[in-house]
């Protein structure tokens, strides 16, 4: 459903072939929400066509420089994808995005 007011919204899809559904729904929440602020988390790749419809409604992307790591509260240590990852911004709010993305990712404004 929509986001209400103020709300900030982060997306990190399974990834794999549900990734494209995920991709479809991101899409029609930035064209409703467009004041809004929303993130999305996925691999860097840019050959999946779900990859192009995330890009062509995006405000901003980061690339990171170097491989996230994710906590998990029962694991020990920090876990690392085998691939890099990119995070999409939505929002009117793109400068901001760039300032606080900027020191650990390489950012786009679309």
């Amino acid at each position: 459903g929509a986001l209400a007011e103020g709300e900030v919204s982060f997306v990190n899809p399974p990834y794999g072939r549900a990734l494209s559904v995920w991709a479809d729904k991101v899409a029609c929440e930035s064209i409703l929400n467009a004041k809004k602020d929303m993130f999305c988390l996925v691999p860097s790749r840019s050959d999946p066509q779900w990859w192009g419809r995330l890009w062509d409604n995006a405000n901003a992307v980061a690339f990171f420089r170097k491989r996230i790591k994710f906590w998990h509260p029962t694991q020990v240590g920090k876990q690392s994808p085998k691939f890099p990852n990119a995070m999409f911004y939505y929002g009117p709010n793109a400068d901001k995005f760039r300032e606080v993305f900027t020191p650990s990712a390489r950012v786009v404004i679309l």
